[in-house]
């Protein structure tokens, strides 16, 4: 109950509270577009902070990218990561389809980094961890097992390999500049359960915001 994980897309739903946090202060709004953030990417004019969030999108996965496992692993300015988002075409129209994309909140993490001034891991600590007072939840680049955090391990049992243990393979680790806020979180059951907890009784958003988050619509 104490080990320390990489908690991958469950980091989107912290994400998404810090989004709805910034509408209720009149940050951003759900319907505007994103090109003042983002003008080189496909369809920025008619992709809305909603379709980010909902995964309508269009934009491009950039885990499915052929080449990704070959760079995950190494660090990345935002600069460079919105180099590789600005390169590739729609795979649909915005608010066509719902298709999963995990460069929808990475583009979010920047956004909320741009309307707070401040990097998406100070932001991260400052908005929830501090507020929920969670002591083992934090954003993180790399593991450290001394801290009691874990690596993350695939199941292989045809792999020859002196690395794999009884069918377990340790994964190369991404570097967390890359995900940002769609997977780059690290936590344990209990905080993420306190979490849950309290964004649902409502004392993280307000009760419009909720609602909207709860929704899944275009």
């Amino acid at each position: 109950k104490n080990s320390k994980y990489r908690i991958g897309s469950m980091s989107k739903t912290m994400t998404a509270e810090l989004v709805f946090k910034a509408v209720d202060e009149n940050l951003i709004t759900l319907n505007q577009n994103i090109e003042e953030f983002f003008p080189k990417i496909t369809n920025a004019g008619k992709i809305t902070i909603q379709s980010l969030l909902n995964h309508s999108s269009g934009i491009p996965n950039f885990t499915e990218d052929p080449n990704y496992l070959e760079w995950n692993t190494k660090e990345f300015t935002r600069e460079e990561i919105m180099r590789k988002f600005n390169s590739k075409k729609a795979v649909f129209e915005p608010s066509a389809q719902h298709i999963y994309s995990n460069s929808n909140y990475v583009l979010l993490s920047i956004i909320l980094e741009e309307v707070y001034n401040t990097t998406y891991a100070e932001l991260f600590h400052n908005k929830l961890v501090e507020r929920l007072q969670l002591k083992n939840t934090y954003y993180e680049d790399s593991t450290e097992i001394e801290k009691n955090e874990v690596y993350s391990y695939v199941y292989r049992p045809d792999v020859e390999n002196t690395n794999v243990s009884n069918g377990w393979l340790k994964e190369n680790e991404t570097h967390m500049s890359i995900p940002l806020g769609a997977g780059g979180i690290v936590s344990t059951p209990a905080d993420f359960a306190s979490f849950l907890q309290a964004l649902f009784a409502g004392k993280l958003i307000s009760d419009t915001s909720l609602e909207k988050m709860l929704k899944v619509d275009n």
